[in-house]
C-alpha cells in the first residue's frame, strides 16, 4: 500500500522472501452469511460488546518514557489526541493499569470514538499524523495488556490472555469507575444464550451504535481474523431511485464520489 504497487506486503513477502513485517490488528469475522445470521461459531456464555463507530488503535503507553502513541490498524500513526494521552499519563490510570501488569509498556487495544458520534468527524481529525487539542474523541476500551504479550501475540505461541482473564476484567471495571473524561471501558455483557445476544443488539442499534462484537469466552488475544470473535453489524435493505451523484475530490478527482 505504501509502495502503491497494488499488492499486499503479505504477497509481496511470498513472492520475495525480503523478510517484510505486515502490521495486523486482531479481527473477528462476520457472523452474517447471505443476510441471515449464524450463531454456529458462538459457544455460549459469551461476551457481547458494543461495537463503535470510529477508529481502532493500537495504543501504546510508556510511562518511564512519559510517551503515548496512537497506531492504526496498518501501523501507522494517528493523531497524538492531547487530551487522551494526558489521561494515559495521569497518576490514576497509571497506578490502576500497574497494580495489574506492573510497570513495563502497555498496549490498549481500543477504538478512538467521536462523542457525537461521526466517523466523519473523526476520520477529518485522526488520519493525521499530528497533535489533535480538542475535546471531541475519547478512546473506549476493550484490552489492555503488556507491550511484550502484544508483539508476541503476532507470533508462536498465541497469547493466553483472553476477554475474562481476572487482570482484564479488572483493569477495564477500574477504567470505568474512575470516571474519566477522555479514557472509558466497552460496555459489554455475558449473555447465556442467543435470544439474549439479540435483545441486547436490538437496545445498541436503538442507542445509535453500530452492531456488536460477540467473543466466545475461551478464545487468547492473537492479532489476526480469528474464528472466536464475531461481528454483527445492523443490516437494512432497501430499493431506491438514484436522482443525482457527487464527483470525487482530492485523489478521487474524475471518479464517482457519491
Amino acid at each position: 500500500k505504501e509502495l502503491k504497487c497494488g499488492v499486499k506486503v503479505k504477497t509481496a513477502e511470498k513472492a520475495l522472501s525480503m523478510g517484510l513485517e505486515e502490521f495486523r490488528v486482531m479481527k473477528g469475522g462476520s457472523i452474517t452469511k447471505d443476510g441471515e445470521v449464524d450463531f454456529s461459531g458462538i459457544v455460549f456464555p459469551c461476551i457481547a460488546e458494543i461495537k463503535y463507530d470510529g477508529f481502532r488503535s493500537s495504543t501504546i503507553v510508556d510511562w518511564d518514557a512519559n510517551d503515548v502513541t496512537f497506531l492504526s490498524t496498518s501501523g501507522k500513526p494517528l493523531a497524538n489526541c492531547v487530551k487522551i494521552a494526558e489521561t494515559l499519563l495521569s497518576d490514576e490510570c497509571k497506578k490502576l493499569v500497574q497494580d495489574k501488569l506492573g510497570t513495563r509498556p502497555v498496549v490498549f487495544d481500543a477504538e478512538l470514538v467521536a462523542k457525537n458520534g461521526s466517523f466523519r468527524e473523526s476520520q477529518k481529525h485522526l488520519s493525521r499524523d499530528e497533535d489533535y487539542t480538542g475535546d471531541e474523541f475519547e478512546l473506549v476500551v476493550f484490552t489492555v495488556l503488556l507491550y511484550d504479550d502484544w508483539i508476541t501475540s503476532l507470533e508462536e505461541p498465541r497469547s493466553t490472555i483472553t476477554p475474562i482473564s481476572s487482570h482484564q476484567v479488572s483493569i477495564l471495571s477500574a477504567i470505568k469507575n474512575a470516571g474519566f473524561d477522555f479514557l472509558k471501558s466497552v460496555s459489554r455483557i455475558k449473555p447465556l444464550d442467543q435470544s439474549r445476544v439479540q435483545e441486547y443488539m436490538q437496545s445498541v442499534i436503538n442507542a445509535g451504535h453500530e452492531g456488536l462484537m460477540i467473543k466466545n469466552l475461551d478464545q487468547p488475544y492473537d492479532r489476526r481474523r480469528v474464528k472466536g470473535w464475531m461481528k454483527w453489524k445492523f443490516e437494512d435493505f432497501y430499493d431506491c431511485t438514484i436522482t443525482g451523484f457527487a464527483e470525487g475530490e482530492g485523489k478521487h478527482r474524475d471518479k464517482l464520489g457519491a
